[in-house]
């Protein structure tokens, strides 16, 4: 049984697209995607075990806000897109230092499936606007500048309403 398609955001700026096909105790399978500027990542046509998204989702939410990095803001995308991948971690390990140092890791607003294999995405914020750097593949880097709380808003509605539909269906 497959049930609607939720969409929460705007596909050309930042958007989280799902589906539930079925339940089964604890589990949630279905489709997800993000979509930013217009452009899909992940694999919707793919099934997953949604449910999984809650290992995800709580670390997004909890640095909602706190993705505040001038430097990496202004950044080249792709000198921004080495150091916020990990790439420069394997080439020089005081990179991880400072990464660790700094927490890095809140930059990520990746959710862990299968259907995101491969892809990376970062949010990094100034005082009023944030940034976007995603890849499709982990090699090519693409970037999207869009107004500041956008993106933690459409991570807070995804949260609260997966939260629901987990509960419907458990």
């Amino acid at each position: 049984m497959k049930y609607n398609d939720n969409i929460i955001g705007k596909k050309n700026q930042f958007a989280i697209q799902y589906s539930i096909e079925q339940t089964k105790k604890t589990y949630i399978w279905g489709n997800i995607c993000y979509w930013i500027q217009g452009m899909m990542i992940g694999d919707i046509t793919h099934t997953t075990i949604l449910s999984d998204v809650f290992v995800f989702l709580p670390r997004i939410v909890h640095d909602n806000g706190n993705r505040f990095h001038e430097l990496f803001y202004k950044m080249n995308k792709d000198k921004a897109f080495y150091f916020l991948s990990g790439q420069a971690f394997v080439d020089n390990p005081k990179y991880e230092e400072q990464a660790i140092a700094e927490t890095w890791a809140r930059f990520s607003i990746e959710i862990g499936l299968d259907v995101f294999s491969g892809t990376i995405v970062k949010l990094i914020e100034n005082e009023s606007e944030a940034r976007i750097i995603y890849s499709f593949d982990g090699k090519k880097a693409y970037d999207f500048f869009l107004k500041k709380g956008i993106v933690d808003d459409v991570f807070e509605q995804f949260l609260d309403q997966f939260n629901s539909v987990s509960k419907n269906y458990n």
